[in-house]
């Protein structure tokens, strides 16, 4: 009987820390196991230059992956194309639509279904029609340590 009792003693004890561990109550490190890396943080930029077809577009473009991705546009000086929608593209993937305002300008900021991105992989902007607004190629951005981009 007394056996029976430390028995099931110990399972409760055993089962309540396994609770407790899957609830994330007990750090990792405490249960022997490693603790998850946490993610890289990585920022490229991109300036953009100007097609044949609008040469004075100018702009840039800035990509942020941490916890979750980031990417931000800017195209200027295409009045032309004023009240058009331009279609932005990461390396051949459309990541997203932004319109042109009167003054010639676009932006496009999401952090939603951004397609991952490495240095060197091309950053394009194109009309609805995809003709080449402007481009450019994403490098690193190299931060100071401890600093903070915000």
């Amino acid at each position: 009987m007394m056996m029976g009792r430390r028995l099931a003693g110990g399972l409760l004890a055993a089962g309540t820390a396994a609770g407790m561990l899957s609830a994330g109550a007990v750090p990792a490190q405490a249960a022997g196991t490693a603790a998850p890396a946490q993610a890289a943080r990585m920022e490229l930029q991109a300036g953009l230059h100007g097609s044949s077809a609008y040469p004075r577009a100018g702009g840039h473009g800035s990509y942020e992956s941490s916890s979750r991705r980031e990417l931000h546009v800017q195209v200027q000086n295409i009045q032309r194309l004023g009240g058009r929608t331009l279609v932005v593209y990461v390396h051949g993937t459309k990541a997203g639509t932004m319109r042109v305002s009167r003054s010639g300008s676009a932006y496009l900021n999401r952090d939603r279904g951004v397609p991952a991105c490495r240095a060197g992989q091309s950053l394009r902007v194109r009309t609805g029609s995809g003709t080449l607004v402007a481009s450019g190629t994403f490098s690193r951005h190299h931060m100071m340590s401890g600093a903070s981009s915000r």
